[in-house]
């Protein structure tokens, strides 16, 4: 095998896989992850703080009952991650069928992504072919090579085209 055999069977992924892959990553991983991270810092950083006072002002019943207090209060206080935006995927066809409503963000990701019910939130789509024929109450994010609205976007529309076209 020669070098330049060798060069061409290597797998690069095109620019589109990449950006929607680490996008739905994030989607998917990333809010948990940094509210993780967030509750983490948070409570490291009340922890030091409590056992400052106590370092500081150990002479006194009163700063430990304090110190008690802002740890449990803390554990009480520590965010828990969120979700509300519902997901799709599928290889092929992602379908919002004309009867069904939903009443979150939806993220659907998939070759083609079929709208044609009623989203209440904003639409997060991925995938080559995006198609909204139905109702989308916020914001659309499209990510595709090709883009058709022929439905209603209340929000604004925005769209990233791999070389590809937007009809409205």
């Amino acid at each position: 095998m020669n070098a330049g055999s060798w060069l061409t069977s290597v797998y690069v992924p095109d620019i589109y896989e990449v950006t929607t892959t680490t996008a739905l990553y994030y989607l998917e991983e990333g809010t948990a992850m940094f509210d993780a991270y967030r509750g983490l810092i948070t409570i490291s950083l009340i922890v030091a703080g409590v056992l400052w006072l106590l370092l500081a002002y150990r002479k006194t019943k009163a700063v430990a009952s304090l110190c008690i207090v802002m740890l449990v209060g803390t554990t009480a206080l520590a965010p828990s991650p969120a979700t509300a935006l519902e997901l799709k995927r599928d290889d092929n066809v992602v379908t919002v069928s004309a009867s069904e409503v939903i009443d979150d963000t939806l993220i659907a990701a998939g070759d083609t992504v079929l709208v044609k019910g009623t989203i209440n939130g904003d639409l997060v789509a991925g995938g080559r072919r995006i198609d909204i024929a139905g109702t989308v109450k916020g914001n659309v994010f499209a990510f595709a090579e090709s883009v058709t609205i022929s439905g209603s976007v209340e929000g604004m529309v925005v769209s990233a085209l791999i070389a590809g076209l937007l009809i409205l």
